[in-house]
């Protein structure tokens, strides 16, 4: 018999560029927080432990949404070279932006849903301080904007 396969709407990724802990100080938190050991992955060892457990996951690069749009665009590219190549693996993305700097996170949902066509991308509107409106609403907008249904 098999094992029962499973959906994970929202993993986040082992490897050492994509890792949401890239430091070592920053790895040596999961153990304080979650309780478990921190480490780095190999991207064909992820993928390949996942594929082994019949795991199919939305992964999410949870930490970049503050930096540069250049820097946030390799990280996507980065991401969809390894769905590409594992789509087995990987069902999509969850991409994440910046509320505040919602007219070239636009621009790059749009870029990204194009870039990766083949996989599903949901979207994070986040604002680090508090907001003025709605992460809900800042959805709404980018969606609009983007060409995108809810």
């Amino acid at each position: 018999m098999s094992s029962p396969h499973i959906f994970d709407c929202h993993s986040h990724w082992g490897t050492a560029k994509a890792h949401i802990f890239r430091t070592p100080a920053e790895l040596a938190r999961q153990e304080k927080i979650w309780k478990t050991k921190g480490r780095h992955w190999a991207e064909d060892e992820m993928m390949d432990y996942m594929r082994r457990n019949n795991v199919r996951a939305i992964l999410d690069l949870s930490f970049h949404k503050v930096l540069p749009i250049d820097q946030i665009r390799e990280y996507h590219d980065y991401a969809f070279d390894i769905a590409r190549r594992n789509r087995d693996v990987v069902f999509g993305h969850w991409l994440q932006f910046d509320s505040r700097r919602w007219e070239e996170a636009r621009d790059e949902f749009k870029r990204a849903r194009d870039a990766d066509a083949e996989s599903s991308v949901g979207l994070d509107v986040a604002r680090p301080e508090r907001p003025t409106r709605s992460r809900a609403s800042s959805a709404r907008r980018y969606r609009s904007t983007a060409g995108t249904p809810a």
